[in-house]
């Protein structure tokens, strides 16, 4: 398709090439642009109208992309190391046209220890609503700090905050469960004297 990498287009998101491996040419996009991308209020809009955005927060917004993580899908078990479905939707013509795609799916992890993060595969569509085909990319899962003042840097901190929050919730969910626990394991049964006292050696005599 002659595409460029859209991370470094659009929002300097990822230094990882992008694989062109379009299945078959694309439907037409019947979703519109947001009437006006720098307003938040006409992109949350435009988004709760023509996005699968249910379960999703916003993670990062500029006038040219809005990057939304998934609290649905985001894994915290492992924290600081946390992983998340991460959307990016291009918001307005030039942009989607310099991209080569209008949303794009990242599985991603995210070290809240350290403010990294690596991609693990994307999926890049042409249609906002990803009913078109798509162009997959395995990420090389190099571990990257993002640039300051870029949107990546805000989705990694909304991919640690939220997952910091989902497991300490998961830890309190946790606790009265294992007091119950506690409190229903029997005691053991004391030990009789008799078993408890070691047996001393007796010398035997005619």
């Amino acid at each position: 398709m002659g595409r460029v990498c859209a991370w470094a287009v659009v929002a300097a998101l990822s230094a990882t090439p992008c694989l062109a491996q379009t299945a078959s040419p694309p439907g037409p996009d019947t979703v519109p642009y947001p009437a006006d991308s720098t307003s938040q209020a006409q992109v949350q809009a435009w988004m709760t109208r023509y996005l699968p955005a249910r379960g999703y927060v916003v993670g990062a917004w500029s006038p040219n992309v809005v990057m939304l993580v998934s609290t649905r899908e985001l894994q915290a078990d492992t924290y600081p190391v946390v992983a998340a479905q991460v959307m990016s939707q291009v918001l307005n013509p030039d942009a989607a046209k310099a991209a080569g795609w209008r949303a794009a799916v990242a599985q991603q992890e995210f070290a809240c220890d350290r403010n990294q993060y690596r991609t693990l595969s994307t999926l890049y569509f042409q249609r906002a609503d990803q009913r078109g085909d798509f162009d997959p990319d395995v990420g090389d899962e190099t571990w990257i700090s993002p640039e300051p003042g870029t949107t990546m840097e805000t989705v990694v901190r909304a991919a640690c905050f939220f997952g910091a929050r989902k497991r300490t919730a998961a830890l309190a969910k946790a606790r009265p469960v294992a007091r119950a626990a506690a409190k229903t394991t029997p005691k053991a049964k004391p030990v009789d004297p008799a078993v408890k006292t070691p047996l001393k050696p007796v010398r035997l005599t005619r």
